[in-house]
C-alpha cells in the first residue's frame, strides 16, 4: 500500500486545520457558560472530554503518529508482548502491578540504545514531597503497620524520601538499566501513595506528550523500508485489575482507549473467561465502533495449550464467539510472547556476538525452552542453538501479527493517524451539532409545542422502562428454560459417560481387549501394545497365585507386584487418558448444545430489544419533527459477550500397599538341612513376609469419573445461570439505559429552552444568534471532515 507524499500532506494540512477549528469551537463553548445545559446534550463535562481528545488527535496528526494501545489484565503478558514487538527488553516484568502510568514506546529508525524522556516530571516530584512529609511525620508504630514499607524493593525509595524529602528525577534516562530503575521508582511512588491514601496526579497525564516515552528502533522494523512520513508508537496501559480503587486511573485508561489509533488486546489463553478479561472487553466495546478494523487480539501463552485442547482454528473461532462476532478470526492471533521474545533475542545475539552469554538472566529461560533441564550441555553449540531459536520463533506464532499489524501499522502510520483524527472529529462535532441545534430549536418554537414535546419524551421514557421490565421477565423465563435443558442434558451426559466407563472394563467387546479390525492410529497401536504386554505378563502363568488379567478386572481389583511397577503406571496412564476422553466428550457435547441455545436466544432477544427501541425512537422523532424539533440518535448493535466453562478432569492413581505373603524355607538345623537333601518337603517351615504391591481399584476409578462429570455439569449449570444474570442482563440494561439517558439529555435540553423562553425577547434572540453561529461552524466542520475522509481514501 503506497501513499503519495504530496497528497497525504494535503490531507494532513486539512485535518490539522479542522482540528484547530474544532478546538476553537469547543474552547468558546466552554467559555460561553450560558450555552451549557446541565445533564443535557452540551454539558461542561462532555466539552472537557472533547477538548482533551481533540488536543491529543492534533498531536498525533501533526506528527502523523499511529498509536496502538496495548491493553489487558495484569499477568496477561502486556509488557512481554511489547518487548517481543520491539525486539528489546524495554519494559520490566514484575509479579505485582507495574503499569503505574501509561508508558509510550516509539519506533525511531537507527536508535539501538533505548532512551526514556519524561519532561512532565513536576507532578510526580510534588507527589513525592507530599509522601515524604507524611512518612517523616509518622511514629515508628504507624510505619511498622504498613506492610509495603517492609517490601525489599522499596527500601531505596524510602531512604531517599526520608533523607532528601522528595524524588530526584531527570528528564532523560539512557539504556535498559536506567529505564528499568526509573519505571520501578515511578511504580513504587504510586504504590506508596496508594498505601498512604494520597491520590496521584493522574489528571496531569491525560495527553501523550506528558507520558514517559521510550524511543528505540523496533528490531523487526529495522529492515523495513524507511517511511518519509509517519510514526509508530505503542502505549502500555494499566489493566482493570491494576486500577485498585482509583477511578482517575480508570478514567486515564478509558481516555487512552478513546484516543488510540488502534487497540491490541492481550488475553491470557489460560484465562480467557476470567472476570478481569471480561472487564477489559466491556471497556473496549465502548470504543470498538470508532476503531472499526483497527482492533486486534493476541491470545498470549498459547504454548500452554495441551494436546487435549481444541485446535488453534477452533480456539480463534471460539474467542470470536466470546466477543459476540465483533471481531473476525483474521484479527485474532494465538501467540507465545515470551517464546517469541527469547527466540528473537537469541537469534540477534548470535548474529552480533556469535554466542550466548549464560550469565545474562534471559539465557537460562531460553535454554530451558530449547533444550530442557540439561540446557547448559548444549548451549555452546551455536548451529544447534540457532536452529532451535528459529524453530521456537516460528512456533511462537508471532510472525503473523508482526506482519499483519505492526509492519502494516508502520507502513501506514500517516494514513491511520489521519483516519483516527477524522473519525474523532466526526463523532465529536456530530454530537455538538445536535446539542447546539436542539437548544436553538427549543428556544425558537412555541411554549405549548415545547411542553408537548417534553411530555412526549417523558411518555417515551416510560415506554423504554416497560421494555426494560419486559426484558427482565424474558431473561428470567429464559433462565428457567435453560436450566431445565441443562438438567436434561446433564442427566443424559452422566448416564452416557457412566456407561462408557463401565464398557472400559468389560472383558468382551471393549477397548482394552477387542482387537479392532479398523485402521488404528499410531497412538492406539501404542496403547494396544502396552495392554498386550500387561495381559501376557498376567496370563503367561496358570499358577494358583496368579489370576488372569480378565478375571482380575471382573473381580474389581488389579494387583501388580513390586517388580511390575512400570506395567502398573502404563496401565493407569492409559485408563486416565480414556477417562479424560469420556469426561471431555460429555462436557463438550453438553456445552455445545447449551452454547447453541444461548447464542440463538441472544440473537433473537437482542434483535427484539433493538426493534422495540427503534420503534420508540422513530415515533419520538416523528412527533418532534411535527413540533419543529430534530432528533438524530441512531442505534448501534447490542454487543453481549459469551462465556464458557473450563473442564476439570479427575484422574486416578496407583495405590501403593503391602501384603502379607506366606513362604517356606529350610529350618536352621543340621538335621533339617540333611533331611531336605532327600525331599523338598522335609525339614521346612512356613514364615510370613510383607511385600509391596501396586493396586488399582476399578470401583474407585468409576466413582471418580462420575464425580468429575457431575462436577462439570454443575459448573455448566451455574455458569449459564450466572451468564444470563451477571453478563447478558447488565449489558442489555446498559444498552437500554444509553437510549434512555440520551432521551433524558434531550429532554433536559428542551427544558433549558423552556426556561430561556422566560427571558426577554432580546436575550433570547442574542442566544439564538450565538447558537446559530456555533451551529453553522460545526456544520461546516462536519462537511469538511467528510470531504477530507474522501480525499484520504483517494491517497491509497
Amino acid at each position: 500500500m503506497q501513499i503519495h507524499q504530496s497528497t497525504i500532506f494535503d490531507v494532513q494540512e486539512q485535518t490539522l486545520s479542522l482540528l484547530k477549528s474544532s478546538q476553537s469551537v469547543v474552547d468558546r463553548l466552554i467559555e460561553d457558560k450560558e450555552l451549557h445545559v446541565k445533564n443535557g446534550l452540551v454539558e461542561a463535562s462532555y466539552l472537557d472530554d472533547a477538548k482533551s481528545i481533540l488536543k491529543n488527535e492534533y498531536q498525533k496528526a501533526n506528527e502523523l503518529e499511529m498509536v496502538i494501545a496495548v491493553v489487558g489484565t495484569m499477568k496477561a503478558g502486556k509488557s512481554t508482548t511489547i518487548n517481543a514487538i520491539v525486539g528489546h527488553e524495554v519494559l520490566p516484568n514484575r509479579n505485582y502491578p507495574m503499569t503505574a502510568l501509561p508508558t509510550v514506546v516509539t519506533h525511531v529508525k537507527g536508535q539501538s540504545i533505548p532512551t526514556l524522556n519524561f519532561t512532565n516530571k513536576e507532578p510526580i516530584i510534588k507527589l513525592s514531597q507530599r509522601i515524604a512529609k507524611k512518612i517523616n511525620g509518622m511514629t515508628v508504630d504507624e510505619a511498622q503497620g504498613i506492610d509495603f514499607f517492609h517490601h525489599k524493593d522499596v527500601e531505596g525509595i524510602l531512604s531517599t524520601l526520608k533523607s532528601k524529602g522528595q524524588l530526584m528525577l531527570s528528564n532523560l534516562y539512557e539504556g535498559q538499566e536506567e529505564i528499568f530503575q526509573f519505571l520501578k521508582t515511578l511504580n513504587d511512588i504510586m504504590r506508596l501513595a496508594k498505601e498512604l491514601d494520597i491520590e496521584p496526579p493522574y489528571e496531569a497525564y491525560r495527553f501523550i506528550d506528558d507520558l514517559p516515552t521510550i524511543e528505540v528502533e523496533f528490531q523487526h522494523l529495522s529492515q523495513a523500508e524507511q517511511q518519509e512520513h509517519g510514526k509508530l508508537s505503542i502505549i502500555d496501559t494499566p489493566g482493570p485489575n491494576e486500577f485498585g480503587q482509583s477511578e482517575k486511573l480508570k478514567a486515564i485508561f478509558k481516555e487512552q482507549l478513546q484516543k488510540a489509533s488502534a487497540v491490541l488486546l492481550v488475553v491470557d489463553y489460560t484465562q480467557m473467561n476470567s472476570e478481569a478479561g471480561g472487564a477489559v472487553r466491556e471497556e473496549i466495546t465502548s470504543v470498538q465502533n470508532s476503531l472499526g478494523e483497527r482492533f486486534f487480539v493476541m491470545l498470549n501463552k498459547f504454548d500452554a495449550k495441551t494436546k487435549n485442547d481444541v485446535s488453534k482454528e477452533d480456539t480463534v473461532s471460539f474467542f470470536c464467539k466470546l466477543m459476540d462476532g465483533s471481531i473476525g478470526p483474521e484479527s485474532v492471533f494465538p501467540v507465545s510472547a515470551q517464546r517469541a521474545f527469547l527466540a528473537n533475542r537469541a537469534i540477534n545475539e548470535l548474529q552480533s556476538t556469535g554466542s550466548l552469554n549464560v550469565q545474562e538472566n534471559w539465557v537460562p529461560d531460553f535454554g530451558q525452552i530449547a533444550f530442557g533441564e540439561d540446557w547448559e550441555d548444549d548451549i555452546d553449540d551455536v548451529d544447534d542453538v540457532k536452529k532451535k531459536a528459529l524453530k521456537i520463533w516460528k512456533k511462537s506464532g508471532f510472525e503473523t501479527p508482526l506482519e499483519n499489524v505492526i509492519l502494516e501499522a508502520s507502513n501506514n502510520a500517516a494514513l491511520l493517524s489521519l483516519e483516527s483524527a477524522l473519525s474523532q472529529l466526526d463523532t465529536i462535532n456530530s454530537q455538538l451539532g445536535e446539542g447546539v441545534n436542539s437548544y436553538k430549536e427549543a428556544i425558537s418554537i412555541s411554549v405549548d409545542s415545547l411542553r408537548d414535546a417534553i411530555k412526549s419524551i417523558e411518555s417515551d421514557k416510560l415506554k423504554i422502562e416497560a421494555i426494560q421490565t419486559q426484558t427482565k421477565k424474558s431473561l428470567s423465563e429464559q433462565s428457567q428454560a435453560i436450566n431445565l435443558l441443562i438438567n436434561t442434558l446433564s442427566q443424559k451426559a452422566i448416564k452416557d459417560a457412566s456407561k462408557q466407563t463401565e464398557q472400559l472394563f468389560e472383558t468382551k467387546n471393549n477397548m482394552l481387549f477387542e482387537q479392532k479390525k479398523t485402521q488404528k492410529t499410531r497412538d492406539e497401536v501404542r496403547k494396544q501394545k502396552i495392554f498386550d504386554r500387561i495381559r501376557q505378563k498376567f496370563n503367561k502363568s496358570n499358577s494358583s497365585n496368579k489370576e488372569s488379567f480378565e478375571n482380575l478386572i471382573k473381580n474389581g481389583e488389579i494387583k501388580f507386584e513390586n517388580s511390575e511397577k512400570a506395567e502398573a503406571q502404563n496401565f493407569i496412564s492409559f485408563i486416565n487418558k480414556a477417562l479424560e476422553e469420556i469426561q471431555k466428550d460429555a462436557h463438550q457435547s453438553t456445552l455445545s448444545q447449551i452454547d447453541k441455545t444461548i447464542i440463538n436466544f441472544n440473537q433473537r432477544f437482542n434483535k427484539q430489544v433493538e426493534e422495540d427501541l427503534k420503534d420508540v425512537l422513530l415515533q419520538a422523532s416523528a412527533r418532534l419533527k411535527d413540533s419543529g424539533l430534530t432528533m438524530t440518535l441512531s442505534l448501534n448493535k447490542i454487543s453481549t459477550n459469551s462465556e464458557t466453562t473450563p473442564l476439570e478432569t479427575i484422574s486416578t492413581t496407583v495405590q501403593k500397599s503391602t501384603e502379607t505373603r506366606f513362604k517356606t524355607r529350610v529350618k536352621d538345623s543340621m538335621f533339617s538341612k540333611f533331611a531336605n537333601w532327600f525331599s523338598d518337603d522335609w525339614g521346612t517351615e512356613t514364615y510370613s513376609v510383607k511385600e509391596e504391591v501396586y493396586i488399582i481399584k476399578i470401583g474407585d476409578i468409576k466413582k471418580k469419573s462420575s464425580i468429575a462429570i457431575e462436577k462439570a455439569m454443575d459448573k455448566i449449570s451455574m455458569n449459564a445461570d450466572q451468564y444470563l444474570s451477571k453478563h447478558i442482563q447488565p449489558q442489555i440494561e446498559a444498552y437500554i439505559n444509553d437510549v434512555s439517558n440520551y432521551l433524558e439529555k434531550y429532554r433536559k435540553t428542551l427544558i433549558a429552552g423552556l426556561s430561556t423562553q422566560k427571558k426577554s425577547k432580546e436575550a433570547q434572540e442574542l442566544l439564538i444568534q450565538r447558537l446559530e453561529v456555533f451551529g453553522d461552524e460545526i456544520k461546516c466542520i462536519v462537511e469538511d471532515t467528510n470531504d477530507s475522509k474522501d480525499d484520504l481514501k483517494s491517497t491509497v
